[in-house]
């Protein structure tokens, strides 16, 4: 769930960067759909040309963001193992959080994204997702997730019961 509640916080910071880059504010859900249709993100991208920055196509739009939560999920998961099986808290789980979030950047930016073009409808549009956006929003928004994930972990650490098998409980 903390995967989840971060990737919509990063969507949200994505959508705000994109509408004002000049590009339509539903942009960076579009471009998760362009994965296998392009046409939306072409047609938002005409329509901020010409000064409209809210087209709305619903379907491609929910579908972009059930994806995006989809993978925000999964690499929340992933965070949150790792945070469990470190015994991350406090100020060093959001730390960790703020570098995994940048870990995920660079792995989605400089690999996946590019390593995706080729095979996917949208091609080239793919691989250049981080430049459309922009570089820097690319990361901001990405930090803002792991901030989030770190923050949650934190959170959840101080909450989760001492398992009555720790030494701790035997105190």
């Amino acid at each position: 769930m903390a995967g989840m509640v971060a990737a919509l916080a990063m969507a949200l910071a994505a959508m705000v960067a994109a509408a004002t880059r000049g590009l339509g504010l539903y942009t960076p859900l579009y471009l998760v759909t362009a994965v296998v249709e392009p046409g939306p993100l072409g047609v938002a991208q005409r329509e901020a040309a010409e000064g409209w920055r809210f087209y709305l196509e619903i379907g491609p739009a929910a579908a972009g963001m059930a994806v995006n939560l989809g993978i925000g999920a999964g690499f929340g998961a992933l965070f949150a193992l790792a945070a469990r099986g470190l015994r991350l808290r406090g100020p060093a789980a959001v730390a960790a959080g703020a570098a995994y979030g940048l870990a995920v950047a660079a792995f989605m930016g400089l690999v996946a994204l590019p390593g995706a073009a080729g095979e996917t409808a949208g091609g080239q549009v793919i691989a250049d997702a981080p430049l459309l956006l922009g570089w820097p929003a690319f990361w901001a928004g990405h930090l803002l997730y792991g901030l989030i994930l770190g923050i949650l972990a934190s959170r959840g650490a101080e909450r989760s019961p001492t398992p009555r098998n720790s030494p701790s409980a035997t105190l």
